[in-house]
């Protein structure tokens, strides 16, 4: 009985062996294939780290790129400094950055002249400076119009002010002509008297 179940627990343990063995080697030959062509593990870099920005996990997109940037430039830097620019302009992208996205399309029309991307990088640094353009002109629309607000303000208190100094100015006027009747008054009342007087 004893020997039935080491014999049991030897047939368990080398078919769990197994199955590990065989798991490893089917996720490694589904990472790293060495019939691939470099070319082949070059664009699977760039497919992967596509899949990851499509996911919108940015840090591993980049990761990825870079790492086929590194290893594979002969072949697709092009491609891969292309696809880093588009990473960078990406809407879903938290970190999105015109600035760097412009660097990499520079380096992509320098580095790879004669590349077919070359031609579209530089379509995109047209635009990307034209948008930059009017930016910087929506700023100044915006500091414009930030100032003739501040001038406006400045204005709209100055008169308020200038309001209210005649309103008080036009109060004394009114107390003073009051008075001035007042005394009107008094001195025609006086007047009266020294005529009565001087009648009887």
């Amino acid at each position: 009985m004893g020997r039935k179940r080491a014999r049991k627990m030897e047939h368990l343990f080398l078919y769990v062996t197994c199955s590990v063995i065989i798991l490893i080697g089917f996720f490694g030959c589904a990472h790293s294939d060495p019939s691939d062509t470099p070319q082949e593990r070059a664009h699977a870099f760039l497919s992967r780290a596509a899949e990851d920005a499509v996911r919108g996990d940015f840090e591993h997109a980049f990761k990825k790129n870079e790492i086929a940037l590194q290893r594979y430039s002969e072949m697709i830097g092009d491609q891969a400094l292309y696809q880093r620019s588009l990473f960078h302009l990406h809407s879903k992208n938290p970190n999105k950055n015109n600035i760097k996205a412009t660097d990499c399309f520079k380096k992509l029309r320098d580095r790879f002249p004669d590349s077919r991307l070359s031609a579209e990088a530089e379509t995109w640094l047209i635009t990307l400076e034209a948008l930059e353009q009017q930016n910087i002109a929506i700023q100044a629309l915006k500091t414009e119009a930030q100032n003739n607000q501040d001038t406006l303000r400045r204005l709209t208190h100055n008169n308020n002010t200038l309001k209210t100094r005649i309103s008080n100015l036009k109060a004394k006027i009114r107390l003073l002509e009051n008075q001035i009747e007042e005394l009107k008054q008094v001195d025609l009342g006086i007047e009266e008297r020294k005529r009565e007087s001087a009648e009887h």
